[in-house]
């Protein structure tokens, strides 16, 4: 990736209500000049075809070399070796595929049969995104989108960090999907949580117009007079070369990436609404192995306007990148054989629990969950059952989704060779 910290400004943040939080300092200040005035396009919901322009897509970015692989899989194995890495809690399983084949995987925390609860800090890092070549009229300068304390707040109070009551117990919405997959096996103490432990300065990404006079952006704004953009998916991860050299990260910790309606294109295509991965570094002879997530809020009405579906809402994303990082932290799970996704022809190799879920029907997709009279919309998951084409399923009421337990209810279907 390219270095483009020239796009970025680091900013503190006071989020009062909160007592979880801890800001990191002021940071260098660089600004990018707008060049023209850019067009706010109207995303009226009686104005766009019924399933939305735009299409909600998720992806993986895994910047781990061989060695930091190696690394990761060597704390595993319990080796102290120079390699070895610090990293996230982690345990390796094989999945049984058609018989006595069996694929490695490695997951979050600890074994099932061993029972215990871990617990994985999280460190949340909210990003403004300010583009340059717009006007705000209720402001007087540039479109920021950029999480407020309430918004926030709304966030570290859902089901991803929050516990609501699911038939696999009382608990997180990631770790009540884990426990319905191995709940023949699992002890009852056995839960994998994450705490928000640290809110992180807020950092600001400042958008031109265009780079080498190509548009990278478009701004849309909803009947309610939310605004929603989209940015080139390319030019956002250059930044996150620059964020991840500059925060303060911890390598036994999940980062989290938050942005507000915001949905990255991708070769034509948009839109990206999360992916999670890893990135190393070193000091000296050891190996740091940073997992991370990144999704989008949605306010109420951006899933309807830009997705069609209002149950595109909230954490959404986030979930789906939680639930898939839970699962595959690294990126290393792979499938024996590919699978097809349901209702397409699109095949994939690994073990990204929540992209079977995509191409369901809207009232599919979410499984609305309510805390303190708000209602959250965390994606349905595809077990690992799944995926292993195991016939029945040894998940909980021989399910293939969870907690929707209707949305798959056959193992998945092999790629065509």
């Amino acid at each position: 990736m390219r270095k483009a910290g020239h796009y970025l400004l680091r900013l503190s943040v006071v989020i009062g209500a909160l007592a979880l939080i801890s800001t990191s300092g002021f940071g260098q200040t660089f600004n990018v000049p707008g060049e023209t005035t850019h067009e706010v396009v109207g995303l009226a919901p009686g104005a766009i075809v019924p399933d939305g322009p735009f299409k909600l897509r998720y992806k993986t970015l895994n910047l781990l070399s061989a060695k930091g692989k190696e690394a990761v899989k060597a704390q595993v194995r319990g080796r102290n070796t120079a390699s070895r890495a610090v990293t996230v809690p982690v345990w390796q399983g094989a999945m049984p595929v058609n018989g006595p084949v069996q694929t490695p995987f490695l997951m979050v925390g600890r074994t099932p049969v061993r029972g215990g609860t871990t617990v994985i800090p999280a460190q949340l890092l909210p990003i403004a995104v300010v583009f340059e070549g717009t006007t705000d009229p209720a402001t007087g300068g540039p479109i920021k989108l950029a999480f407020d304390a309430q918004t926030l707040g709304l966030l570290i109070q859902g089901p991803d960090f929050a516990k609501a009551p699911y038939g696999t117990g009382t608990t997180q919405f990631a770790d009540a999907v884990q426990r319905a997959e191995f709940f023949p096996v699992e002890r009852p103490t056995w839960h994998t949580l994450i705490r928000p432990s640290q809110l992180l300065g807020e950092v600001a990404i400042y958008v031109p117009d265009s780079v080498a006079g190509t548009p990278i952006y478009q701004m849309y704004q909803t009947s309610d007079k939310t605004y929603f953009a989209t940015l080139d998916y390319n030019f956002f991860v250059s930044q996150l070369d620059t964020i991840f050299q500059l925060e303060k990260t911890n390598p036994r910790a999940l980062l989290i990436l938050l942005v507000r309606n915001l949905g990255l294109t991708q070769s034509g295509q948009c839109c990206v609404g999360g992916f999670h991965g890893a990135y190393e570094f070193s000091r000296g002879n050891t190996v740091f192995v940073q997992t991370f997530a990144y999704a989008t809020w949605m306010d109420p009405g951006v899933g309807q306007a830009a997705y069609g579906n209002p149950s595109f809402a909230d954490i959404l994303p986030l979930s789906h990148e939680i639930s898939e990082w839970l699962n595959d932290p690294v990126g290393s799970n792979e499938v024996e054989p590919p699978w097809e996704y349901p209702n397409s022809s699109n095949c994939q190799d690994n073990l990204e629990v929540a992209d079977p879920i995509e191409y369901f029907p809207a009232d599919q997709v979410a499984f609305p969950v309510t805390l303190n009279s708000y209602t959250y919309h965390p994606q349905n998951v595809a077990l690992y059952q799944w995926f292993s084409q195991e016939t029945p399923s040894s998940a909980i009421d021989k399910a293939y989704s969870y907690p929707d337990e209707s949305v798959l209810t056959a193992p998945s279907v092999s790629c065509p060779p």
